[in-house]
């Protein structure tokens, strides 16, 4: 069996109309870049036939592909780690869109910074797209708190980082920032922000009840702030931290 220069870890989810194609111009891309790659598709719970439409490409694709179906939507970051559990490159690249972001990106200057000293590239613009090396995954997997998303995460992993531009790679802000949303509530600086919220107005309130002069309504707010915390808390953390196990309902090797 041939070295596996590149494993591709790609987030999918309800995309049955396009996977295909999208599929088939990655792996041109991969194949013009890199010496030896696979695909490693994790389809996030998809309501549709997302995981059929992706295994229906299989043999047209220069590199393996590995077709993973989680059972119910875990989000990215934790798709992304079942992807990695399966990777057996010597780089990972972790793709989190699929489609116009890659369409005319440059791939070939990823390739490059595979013979340099760093362990994580982010490519830019966006934060969609990323090289890093195993040992990265392991390390950032280790060694994070509550990060806000995956490149923060690995920016604090303690290996050498390299912020490297793409040419031809667009953004897709959408996802971004449904990224940035999903992993907010249960940063440490969002959580402290929260608390100290709490702590000021219920200070307040017994300070100055005369300023505060409808009690009740002041109070109804800092039961919905906690409240709000609380319960956004707990579903980012289902979707977002590391601790929380993924199922795999399929897993399909070609």
């Amino acid at each position: 069996m041939s070295e596996v220069m590149l494993s591709a870890v790609v987030y999918c989810r309800n995309q049955q109309k396009t996977v295909g194609q999208q599929l088939l111009d990655l792996d041109k891309q991969l194949g013009k870049a890199f010496a030896g790659h696979e695909i490693i598709l994790v389809d996030d719970g998809s309501n549709d036939d997302t995981f059929q439409a992706a295994l229906a490409t299989a043999s047209q694709l220069q590199g393996n592909l590995t077709a993973v179906a989680l059972d119910g939507r875990h989000g990215v970051s934790t798709a992304m780690g079942a992807g990695t559990d399966m990777a057996a490159g010597k780089w990972i690249m972790e793709i989190e869109s699929l489609g116009n972001v890659l369409a005319e990106a440059d791939l070939s200057v990823l390739a490059t910074a595979t013979q340099g000293a760093w362990d994580v590239v982010l490519a830019r613009p966006g934060t969609l797209l990323r090289l890093v090396t195993p040992r990265a995954v392991q390390a950032m997997e280790r060694n994070r708190t509550i990060p806000l998303g995956r490149n923060a995460a690995y920016q604090s992993c303690g290996l050498p980082v390299k912020t490297l531009a793409v040419p031809g790679l667009s953004r897709h802000r959408i996802r971004e920032l449904e990224q940035l949303l999903a992993n907010l509530p249960v940063h440490q600086g969002f959580v402290w922000l929260m608390a100290g919220i709490l702590l000021a107005t219920a200070w307040a309130f017994w300070l100055w009840p005369q300023v505060l002069i409808e009690r009740r309504l002041v109070m109804g707010i800092v039961l919905l702030l906690f409240t709000l915390d609380f319960s956004i808390g707990l579903v980012a953390r289902k979707t977002s931290t590391p601790d929380y196990k993924y199922k795999v309902s399929r897993i399909h090797r070609n």
